[in-house]
């Protein structure tokens, strides 16, 4: 008469057990793996967007020539950057500000105020911009000698809209070269 065994023995279940607990380890490992991947990706968008907008912001600075007002090359009116760029006898400038949540850009005559409501986006979608600050020297020249060289610190806070715990801050200093200064006089 043949025994037949019902169960499993302690062998059995320690491997199935064993053979389960991996799988679950390795998708546990998989899912954090792709949630950190996908991160990766948001943050690293996030920096070459605002990184862009630097870029075009360090261009239109580096052009900066001539004066307009108060504005040496480039000033702050408010919580706008303004860069005056002279072009034959042609004065414009380029206005760079906060509008809602996006970074804009406008280029017009060189008056005050600006409504940004208009401009070119330079940040904006899927990247919330929390902070575009500007802080520097403003009032450059007294007589014909130049009091200081004009300079600005641009800070530049944002977030992205789906994510708000991913962040940057970027900052950069401009200094108006002492040649362009000495031309504005």
């Amino acid at each position: 008469m043949k025994k037949f065994h019902r169960g499993l023995t302690m062998v059995e279940l320690m491997v199935a057990v064993f053979i389960l607990s991996l799988i679950l380890i390795m998708g546990a490992g998989a899912s954090s793996f792709m949630v950190g991947k996908l991160r990766s990706a948001k943050s690293a968008k996030l920096a070459e967007v605002t990184r862009n907008a630097f870029d075009i912001i360090s261009q239109k600075m580096n052009t900066a020539n001539a004066r307009s007002g108060s504005i040496y090359g480039f000033g702050e009116i408010g919580e706008i950057l303004a860069i005056a760029n002279k072009t034959g006898s042609d004065t414009k400038c380029t206005y760079i500000g906060k509008d809602g949540d996006s970074l804009k850009m406008i280029q017009s005559a060189c008056v005050a105020p600006v409504s940004m409501a208009t401009g070119q986006i330079l940040i904006g979608g899927d990247v919330v911009v929390d902070s575009f600050i500007i802080s520097g020297s403003g009032s450059f020249m007294t007589n014909s000698t130049p009091a200081q060289i004009p300079y600005a610190n641009i800070t530049i806070i944002a977030h992205d809209k789906n994510d708000p715990a991913n962040k940057i801050t970027l900052q950069t200093a401009y200094f108006l070269d002492y040649q362009t200064v000495n031309n504005l006089k």
